[in-house]
């Protein structure tokens, strides 16, 4: 999943409008709101309530935000303990080829 999504949805929730999430972030509303839609078209859900006054995340978009956390984590996780991988290979290459 996508990174930036989870930064767009969480400045959302944050935020009264997109243009206020987009200001936070530096970027135009007409994009942030092409991104959404284009997941909104991909899951088939509407992930923010774009009808009420003050924008709101609905609960499909609360649920990929819990799993595009997950996914972060994940990913975090993932990069320390290949770091730790890398590190011990280079530390068995560095005891072994001495030795031949």
């Amino acid at each position: 999943m996508n990174n930036r999504l989870l930064l767009f949805l969480e400045t959302i929730e944050t935020s009264n409008s997109i243009s206020e999430a987009a200001q936070k972030l530096y970027l135009t509303q007409p994009y942030i709101s092409r991104v959404i839609k284009k997941y909104e078209q991909k899951y088939n859900v509407i992930l923010i309530d774009r009808n009420s006054y003050l924008i709101q995340i609905t609960p499909a978009g609360h649920l990929l935000i819990k799993h595009l956390r997950k996914s972060l984590q994940l990913e975090r996780q993932f990069e320390v303990e290949v770091h730790q991988f890398q590190k011990s290979i280079f530390l068995l290459y560095e005891w072994v080829l001495p030795l031949l």
